[in-house]
């Protein structure tokens, strides 16, 4: 965690693992990365392509999987992507893959019935 040069060319091979298929995105979960990651991203907010990355890879692991989206809010993954976020109100990167992320884990739940909102986490990021 405390090599941020180092965080980040492991971020990028995790991104791109992440968005390459399904079963790696498994292997990323049950390896511990979803815990690992948010932990990195809350040692390095103010590392914006740090948190950039973040944001994509928790972006990729949160599409079409309930587990893996479960696992991502009990580790902090919600707070770490706003806290990102909020950090890096003028990047484009940080605000793109955090706002899809955010959007991945409230699809496909059962229980979103229109009345859930997320004003807090817009209200904590600001506007851009």
């Amino acid at each position: 965690v405390g090599n941020q040069a180092l965080q980040l060319q492991c971020y990028g091979a995790l991104m791109a693992l992440a968005a390459s298929s399904d079963e790696r995105q498994a292997a990323i979960a049950s390896a511990g990365g979803i815990e690992a990651l948010v932990v990195g991203m809350g040692a390095h907010v103010g590392n914006e392509a740090l948190q950039g990355f973040g944001c994509g890879v928790l972006k990729s692991l949160a599409a079409k999987s309930d587990e893996r989206r479960a696992v991502i809010a009990s580790a902090g993954g919600i707070e770490a992507l706003v806290a990102g976020m909020g950090a890096h109100v003028g990047s484009a990167d940080v605000q793109k893959y955090g706002c899809w992320a955010l959007m991945n884990l409230t699809a496909g739940s059962d229980e979103r019935d229109g009345s859930h909102t997320i004003g807090a986490p817009i209200s904590a990021v600001g506007t851009v």
